[in-house]
């Protein structure tokens, strides 16, 4: 499903349509609403599960900065640190 497409006129229509279409039709026999509870709770899990993507989407964008971030400070240090780690061997081996 393409959720980036906008609905236009024509996909209303076509909607509409099918909706009088569904309203006219005859229920199945033996068929009832789900109990009100049911339908409260499905909406609260939803609502909360919504909530915690949210919270979420700022981690998945930050994790990867945080490594890059790390691994750009490994390189400075060792480029920081090879100058004073010839420099050891030097006085060591001399």
């Amino acid at each position: 499903m393409n959720r980036d497409r906008e609905i236009g006129p024509e996909d209303e229509a076509a909607i509409a349509a099918f909706m009088r279409t569904i309203a006219t039709a005859p229920a199945p026999a033996g068929w009832s609403l789900p109990p009100v509870d049911a339908v409260l709770r499905q909406a609260q899990w939803r609502r909360r599960w919504e909530g915690e993507r949210r919270m979420h989407v700022p981690l998945d964008i930050v994790l990867p900065l945080q490594i890059a971030a790390g691994l750009g400070a490994i390189a400075v240090l060792m480029f920081r640190a090879i100058p004073l780690l010839a420099m050891t061997l030097q006085r060591h081996l001399a």
